[in-house]
């Protein structure tokens, strides 16, 4: 049992830090609480701070039938009802759920209690599952309701799951089948606890899990996966607050990096930073724009903290294609970029006058140059076993259509007309629906990620420029 404490007492610490990182902003908005389709009156307005519904306590613990003491000295609350007891205090976000047998639960809430107008405000979902209640919340009407559920009793079970590994339930179970179902805690042989809501056995609707590692994830569940929003914060510090699908991060979020403190803020994809995004330096560099498997891919503009910027086309982290390049007196560079490189460009001064003229580039580079074009065209690369072929000419007012399917990669061959030779140089790429479809992974190859119609532009180095339709099927 000590051993157990020492665990729990170190996950605790963990989470309380996370939920510290909150903000103390909170809003007054008009929100209805009903307990068993009772609406409950209140002496003071329930409020939403950092994103949970806080309510009057006495009124609240009254409504599910717990009888309340309240003890000045220490500021806490204790709530009990049946073999159920609940404890919270002022300030501190460690809360606990008990019976009789002094079987606890301590576990570490979003939001501490607090006193507002001379009133104590608790978290309504944490007080009423905490009852052993079901809680749900209706965004559209603002509505909590909370529903008592006498199919359950609170106590503890030993389980062994089915690679031998033990597993101490601790919480809510069903009458009718000793599953946890409601609020309850589960701690497993190899260290990893949950604690948060339990649906016939299975972890569903809100928790924290802490693993091992001590990364920790505080969010909703369904099927034992984080799903929907969310926060995870790894055991080196770094933070993301946002979206998951299936266990996964997905979708729109925010990922903090702890060593360095910088951020990312935009859309994810199986983890990775892809599609739209901002990233911000801890020296307030900026960028603004597309993003492919963790690198910046496609267009984008930087701003550098010394007043610098870059607005054009990207390849793995590399300015690559057109673009513009403006140093901070005003002088700029535009024209064609490879590998980070100005090649084929012009440079002009603040006042528009051009002052060099770029045409080639030194023995190096061009060498380096030679053999990234070498590989991306390389038809025989195992690299590119798995794309097909698409030839696409770049003639002015052609209309031409490629027809590309989902999920699939695409080499591209460009053909210009008049010249009937194959490019081998940057192109300028402007897709005019950026949610359709295309993702660029390096000059050559495309990437075809959602069914849909789009428009490209194509823009030859020689000034030959053709629009194209793409269309991505299933």
């Amino acid at each position: 049992m000590g051993s157990r404490k020492k665990l729990i007492l170190c996950i605790l610490t963990t989470i309380a830090l996370i939920c510290i990182m909150g903000t103390n902003s909170y809003a007054s908005t008009g929100i209805t609480v009903n307990v068993d389709g009772q609406k409950v009156q209140f002496t003071q307005e329930p409020i939403i701070k950092d994103g949970r519904t806080l309510v009057p306590l006495r009124a609240i613990f009254e409504a599910l039938g717990l009888s309340v003491e309240w003890d000045q000295n220490t500021q806490s609350v204790t709530a009990s009802k049946d073999n159920v007891i609940i404890k919270l205090q002022i300030g501190n976000v460690i809360a606990s759920v008990s019976n009789t047998n002094s079987e606890v639960i301590t576990t570490a809430l979003d939001v501490a209690p607090q006193i507002i107008n001379s009133r104590t405000l608790v978290p309504v979902r944490f007080v009423g599952e905490a009852a052993g209640a079901d809680v749900y919340w209706n965004q559209d009407t603002k509505t909590v309701d909370i529903n008592s559920n006498s199919d359950r009793y609170f106590g503890e079970m030993y389980d062994t799951i089915t690679d031998g590994m033990s597993v101490l339930h601790l919480g809510y179970m069903s009458k009718l089948t000793n599953f946890q179902d409601g609020f309850g805690m589960c701690v497993f042989g190899d260290g990893d606890v949950y604690t948060g809501n339990f649906v016939h056995g299975i972890i569903q609707g809100y928790g924290s899990y802490v693993h091992s590692d001590k990364t920790v994830y505080m969010g909703n569940f369904t099927k034992g996966l984080p799903e929907g929003s969310g926060t995870l914060m790894y055991s080196n510090g770094d933070t993301y607050i946002g979206n998951f699908t299936n266990g996964v991060i997905q979708g729109i979020g925010t990922y903090f990096y702890n060593e360095n403190k910088n951020y990312y803020t935009g859309e994810f994809k199986n983890g990775l930073k892809n599609g739209n995004g901002t990233f911000t330096w801890n020296d307030g560099t900026t960028y603004l724009g597309e993003w492919y498997n963790d690198q910046r891919n496609g267009y984008g503009e930087l701003i550098v903290a010394n007043g610098e910027t870059y607005v054009g086309h990207w390849v793995n982290d590399k300015m690559n294609g057109l673009g513009k390049y403006t140093f901070v007196d005003g002088s700029y560079y535009e024209g064609n970029f490879s590998l980070g490189n100005f090649v084929n460009g012009k440079i002009y001064n603040s006042n528009g006058t051009i002052i060099d003229i770029i045409e080639e580039v030194d023995e190096l580079e061009e060498n380096e140059l030679e053999e990234n074009k070498l590989e991306a065209n390389d038809l025989n690369s195992d690299k590119y076993d798995n794309y097909e072929v698409k030839s696409v000419t770049i003639k002015p007012n052609s209309g031409e259509k490629i027809v590309l399917k989902v999920g699939e990669n695409y080499l591209l061959e460009f053909e210009i007309y008049p010249s009937n030779s194959f490019l081998q140089g940057p192109i300028d790429i402007k897709v005019e629906d950026p949610d359709v479809l295309l993702v660029w992974n390096d000059i050559w190859t495309i990437h075809a990620l959602n069914t849909g119609k789009t428009i490209i532009t194509l823009t030859t180095s020689n000034g030959v420029s053709d629009t194209c339709i793409v269309e991505v099927i299933d």
